[in-house]
This record gives structure tokens, C-alpha cells and sequence, in this order.
């Protein structure tokens, strides 16, 4: 066993790791790589290469837009980027290698996993393009290659150096440079410290300064749109102007479900956007529900709608086609319910506000407002009644059609909306309930609403 460990350890871990890698992007967090091919131009002409190249960074830049056109396709652009993290890890491991003259042991791959395990944390922005990976990867390629050169020629190899530290930051920007003149710098000071190169190699620290010269005439003869510290630390590094990778951290889940929305619409996945399209808090009275959870269903039942039509619209004006949103009778006030009408309500206005808005471009929206509908929520909350066929039988009752209503019923009043039989209705509310809205009588409050006992203080 410890042979066979010796022996396919690190084999084993790299596979591992790089699946791990391509089950994040595909399984995990296909959206960003729809987010990611959404925004990145790419032009299979000289001209456009040539363009490239004329900043610093550009190749990086070339590499990473012809790959992120994969992207269109989720498992090729997951297997592109755990094929890319895979050489980063094994470059990485190689590096370290280099520094040593006897071979790592199996665990020096977990050592060379922790900078992997970093630049996937730092890539949980989506705004970070893939240009940085991969210019990080080329750095560490080079840095290993001249590593090896410099332990079979010694000081000599400094010169290569010279000229290689303004190509590199021509081709890969900035900030991998730097990457690769500090991992050069150790090297030369483990070759010294060992005695493999006399002492007066130290003169290689200047390198730095070098390398900062190199930035500083570029940035004035030949870069002077962009700030100084982009030329220093890459330019096309991150979508943003004026910020870089590594300001944001982490993966944020508020904006990992607006890229899922943004990416069911763009592949028309009708289906999961409806079924996701609402989340009801039972009948709590105001008093009991906290803000957190507010914030949490407003993002759901009002921001959700305000983004899903956000990224729709432009695909919608060249077609002219229409926005239905569902909205509910409960937006009218419901005991209770506080939370869930205000939201309802916002969506009423959204659609008034929308309907105006995008008449000019020929876009119709409007607005289903269901009542009580068989849904399985419905039953659900049926469920958690201490008599639930009286819940049911309650529910039925305020109808005046005496039942409640099935999801095909809304769903044939979406499709007359959608289609051409409605083209002349724009900033309605169609309302689906039975009759649950209007007639005179007496307004009990519900038997079955979780009221507590005596007055709220």
C-alpha cells in the first residue's frame, strides 16, 4: 500500500483534484461560465490578435476570450477550466520541485494544492476574467523552465532573464510578472544559500527594480490610458476597471441566484423560472417575522422578477414580445400575510411601470394574479394544519365558484397572455381567484391563521 502510494499518490490526487474542479463549474456553478460567455467578445481575425497584443497582458487576454467562447457549451467550459487548474496545481508542484534537489514526497502535492485552492476562491468574482489564471499558469511555466536552466547553467542564465522579464509582462500582464521575478529571486537565493552560485549572483535582486523600470516607461510612452497601478498589477485581469483580483472573496449566494435566473432565461428554461418564481411565509403577524427573512423573500418574490426581466428585455425588444408576470390577489392585503402582499404588490407596480416603459419598443407586460390554487404549497400548508380537511374545506369556501383552482387554469390564462389573441393588452391584471376579491358580506378572520392569543404589545 505505502509502494503504491509512493507511487500514484500524486497521480491520484491531481485526478481527484481536477474533477473535483470540473463537478464545480458543471454541477456547482454553471452560471457564471453563461455569465462569463455573455460578456466576452471574441474575433478569429489577425486584427483582432494584433489588437490584443498591443497591451500588456494580451496574450493572456487572446487565450482566455477564445476559451470562454467554449463556455457556451457547460461541459466543455467546465472541462477547460479543471483542465487549466490542473496545470496550475501540477505547475505549482513542479516549482517547489525545483527549489529542492531531492523529490517531493507525496504530500508536497498538498502543500502545492493550497495556491490552487486560493485562486478558486478568488475566482468566486465573477467580474475576475480567465485571462488571470491563465496568466498566472504561464507564469509558473516559465519560472520552472528557467528554474531548470539555472541549475544546469548556473549565473549565466541571468542574462536570459534580462531579456525575457519585458517579454513576459508584455504577453501576460503585471501582475503575473511579478509573480514570476519573486519565484526566480528565491530561486537564485536557494542557489546561493547551497553554494551552487557564488555570492555576487545576489546582484539578481535588482531585477525588481528592473521590472518596475520596464512598467514605468511603458506606462508613459506606451500605456498612458490606463492608471498606473493596472499597468503594474494587469490590465485585463478584471472586468472592472480600476479594481483587481482578490478585492472580492468568496462565492455570494445572493448573486449566485440572480446568475441562475440570468442563465434559465437565456436557455429558456421557462419551467424551473416559474417553479422558482415564489416563496410564502404562513400567516405571521409582523411582530414575529424577522427582517432577515423579509430581505430574503423580497430578493425572491420581487427582486427576482425585477432581474429576470432586467436580462430578458434586450432579447424581448428585438422580438417584440412580452413579459407575463404572477403575481397574487393577496397583493390587495391578506390577514396576516405582511410580508408576502407587499411583495405581491411591488410586482403590481413593476408591471404598471414596465408596461409603460416598453410600449415604445412593442413589448407587452402584464400581470396573472392568482387566488387559492391546488398547488403543492398549498397542500403543504394544508399539511401543517391541526385538521386539514377543514383548512381545505375553509379554503374552498371563499371562492365563489366554491373550489380552488387548478394549475392548468392559470397556466391557460398565461398562454392567452403570451399569445397573438392578446396583442392589443398591455398593463393588465388578469385575475384567476374564483371570485375570491369581490361581493359584500362579512370578512371573518381565519380560524386556521396561527394568530397568538391576546393583543400584540
Amino acid at each position: 500500500m505505502k509502494k503504491f502510494i509512493s507511487r500514484y499518490g500524486k497521480m491520484t490526487l491531481v485526478a481527484l483534484f481536477g474533477l473535483c474542479i470540473f463537478l464545480f463549474w458543471y454541477c456547482g456553478y454553471p452560471q457564471a461560465l453563461c455569465y462569463q460567455e455573455q460578456n466576452q467578445l471574441f474575433l478569429w481575425s489577425a486584427d483582432y490578435f494584433w489588437h490584443d497584443l498591443s497591451v500588456a497582458g494580451g496574450l493572456a487576454d487572446y487565450i482566455s476570450e477564445f476559451l470562454v467562447q467554449f463556455y457556451y457549451v457547460p461541459v466543455l467550459g467546465a472541462a477547460i477550466l479543471a483542465l487549466l487548474f490542473v496545470a496550475f496545481l501540477s505547475l505549482t508542484y513542479q516549482v517547489i520541485r525545483s527549489y529542492t534537489a531531492k523529490p517531493l514526497k507525496w504530500y508536497g502535492m498538498l502543500i502545492a494544492l493550497l495556491p490552487s485552492i486560493l485562486l478558486l476562491e478568488v475566482m468566486g468574482d465573477i467580474e475576475v476574467l480567465l485571462s488571470f489564471p491563465i496568466a498566472l499558469t504561464l507564469a509558473l511555466l516559465s519560472t520552472w523552465l528557467m528554474n531548470l536552466a539555472t541549475r544546469r547553467w548556473g549565473a549565466r542564465i541571468a542574462w536570459a532573464d534580462v531579456l525575457l522579464i519585458p517579454v513576459i509582462f508584455w504577453l501576460i500582464g503585471g501582475g503575473a510578472t511579478w509573480l514570476y521575478v519573486f519565484l526566480r529571486v528565491a530561486s537564485f537565493l536557494i542557489q546561493i544559500k547551497k553554494g551552487k552560485l557564488p555570492s555576487v549572483s545576489i546582484t539578481y535582486l535588482l531585477s525588481i527594480l528592473y521590472l518596475l523600470a520596464i512598467q514605468l516607461i511603458c506606462y508613459s510612452t506606451l500605456l498612458v490610458q490606463y492608471p498606473l497601478m493596472s499597468v503594474m498589477t494587469g490590465i485585463n485581469y478584471y472586468r472592472v476597471p480600476m479594481q483587481y483580483p482578490g478585492q472580492k472573496w468568496g462565492y455570494d449566494k445572493d448573486l449566485y441566484a440572480l446568475l441562475k435566473q440570468n442563465e434559465q432565461v437565456r436557455n429558456g428554461k421557462w419551467e424551473d423560472i416559474i417553479n422558482n418564481a415564489a416563496i410564502f411565509l404562513a400567516q405571521t403577524p409582523i411582530d414575529y417575522i424577522e427582517i432577515e427573512d423579509y430581505i430574503g423573500l423580497l430578493k425572491c418574490n420581487l427582486v427576482g422578477y425585477f432581474a429576470c426581466a432586467k436580462a430578458a428585455l434586450p432579447y424581448l425588444r428585438k422580438v417584440k414580445g412580452s413579459i407575463i408576470n404572477i403575481g397574487s390577489v393577496t397583493a390587495h392585503g391578506q390577514q396576516g400575510c405582511a410580508a408576502y402582499t407587499s411583495a405581491k404588490g411591488g410586482i403590481h407596480s413593476l408591471t404598471k411601470t414596465l408596461a409603460i416603459d416598453e410600449a415604445r419598443y412593442g413589448v407587452r407586460v402584464n400581470e396573472v394574479k392568482p387566488g387559492h390554487i391546488n398547488t403543492e404549497m398549498f397542500y403543504e400548508n394544508a399539511d401543517r394544519m391541526t385538521d386539514r380537511q377543514a383548512f381545505i374545506d375553509f379554503s374552498d369556501s371563499l371562492q365563489w365558484l366554491g373550489r380552488g383552482g387548478e394549475p392548468e387554469e392559470v397556466a391557460h390564462t398565461i398562454l392567452f397572455l403570451a399569445s397573438d389573441w392578446a396583442s392589443y393588452i398591455t398593463g393588465a391584471e388578469i385575475m384567476v381567484t374564483g371570485g375570491y376579491e369581490f361581493g359584500e358580506g362579512p370578512k371573518p378572520l381565519s380560524p386556521f391563521a396561527p394568530w397568538p392569543e391576546g393583543e400584540i404589545r
